[in-house]
């Protein structure tokens, strides 16, 4: 064994220890069946932990006091997403529509979320905000604990949109922003034309996993839109869909259609649409974790079209194949991660997302999400994701003993 593997094996072995020697119980807040519950179990079984105290969404609002009752002194209060659970995000919209009855008005029995159809995001949002301030009310008058989200924070990383402004505000190197609202595809063709942009993106501004997302280039005579919208003409009208396969559309009407409809439930992010570096005949991107403000946990998202979210069919690529291709221009992608999340100081931990250009193979921040650490199999110095995480609060507050 090589002096560096030995010093590595060292460090890891240490880290570990660290966690093993100072078992804290947490509690969880997050739909119970979701698979990212049963990742962080396991996580804490292998560091000894006891296992977490789940809490649903739902009886977060529904029994007032369950926290003040549940939490003990010094416990770690940690906060998953909602995604991929139905029954959650439609208690999301219901949150939003009992505070604004008259701006959240979709039908929310009608959605057919378990089919993939597309979720209001404006009123999952809404509904996200009203639950947040509930659960902060709540946290209030429990026992002192640790929390592993900054609820405004996370907010904030949860609307592309303000992300943006606040990097663009610190001069980090993000895409070219449309920050005009969009309310119709006309309207869209028209600002695209002002600032002579021909080739953009369009993201849900409060939306993950792709969903809705739009490639989208346009010429004189010409267009094409890619992207993960599949549409369905039903007797309730136009429906939209996720697609776990992306989708093309070429023709303008089609395509005005879309962008005419979405623009109904959801507010847009749109930036210039830069060509991503390519590798071995692929584009890809990279998904850091940064983790109290060390860019670690890296992931490399291969694919054949501009698309590259690995649930769309695109695979992992290989780190260190990355990292020689970029040669000196790597170091600059988990700086500019760690910059990035230096705009959120008080978050333990989010998934940031960097495209490298193929022009000059310049790094660019697109978003970063707030759950996005959801990285199965994945390790840095032998822990993963959700082990990191735990050091990195122990750590930052001083928490057992040996840990630091």
């Amino acid at each position: 064994m090589s002096l560096l593997m030995l010093i590595m094996t060292k460090m890891m072995t240490g880290v570990m220890s660290v966690l093993e020697n100072n078992p804290q119980q947490v509690v969880l807040i997050a739909p119970p069946t979701s698979r990212r519950v049963t990742a962080f179990q396991n996580s804490l079984q292998q560091i000894n932990w006891p296992p977490a105290k789940v809490i649903g969404y739902n009886h977060i609002i529904e029994f007032p006091d369950l926290l003040k009752e549940t939490i003990a002194e010094g416990d770690v209060v940690r906060i998953e997403t909602s995604g991929e659970c139905c029954t959650t995000d439609r208690f999301l919209l219901q949150l939003a529509r009992q505070n604004d009855p008259y701006k959240f008005d979709a039908d929310i029995a009608d959605l057919q979320l378990e089919q993939g159809e597309i979720i209001p995001s404006n009123h999952w949002y809404a509904g996200l905000q009203s639950f947040f301030a509930s659960l902060q009310k709540q946290l209030a008058q429990a026992a002192k604990h640790f929390c592993t989200i900054d609820f405004n924070e996370g907010l904030q990383l949860f609307d592309k949109r303000q992300t943006a402004k606040v990097w663009q505000q610190k001069g980090l190197a993000i895409p070219k922003q449309i920050t005009e609202p969009i309310v119709s595809f006309e309207q869209l063709l028209a600002v695209l034309k002002q600032q002579g942009l021909n080739r953009v993106f369009i993201k849900l501004a409060h939306g993950s996993g792709a969903s809705g997302a739009i490639a989208l280039a346009i010429s004189k005579t010409n267009m094409q839109a890619i992207t993960t919208i599949e549409m369905a003409d039903t007797k309730q009208g136009l429906r939209f869909y996720n697609s776990s396969k992306l989708i093309r559309y070429n023709d303008w009407q089609t395509t005005a259609m879309i962008i005419d409809k979405l623009v109904q439930w959801h507010d847009l992010q749109i930036e210039a649409w830069i060509p991503k570096a390519n590798y071995q005949g692929k584009v890809f991107d990279i998904r850091v974790v940064v983790i109290n403000g060390q860019a670690k946990h890296t992931l490399i998202r291969l694919g054949k079209q501009a698309i590259t979210n690995l649930h769309l069919g695109n695979g992992r690529g290989d780190l260190e194949q990355i990292k020689n291709y970029l040669g000196n221009s790597w170091q600059l992608v988990p700086e500019l991660a760690e910059q990035a999340m230096h705009c959120f100081p008080n978050s333990l931990y989010a998934g940031v997302d960097i495209l490298v250009s193929q022009n000059n193979k310049k790094p660019y921040l697109l978003e970063a999400n707030t759950f996005g650490d959801f990285h199965p199999n994945t390790y840095y110095q032998g822990l993963d994701t959700y082990q990191a995480e735990l050091l990195a609060l122990l750590t930052r507050h001083k928490i057992g003993t040996n840990n630091d």
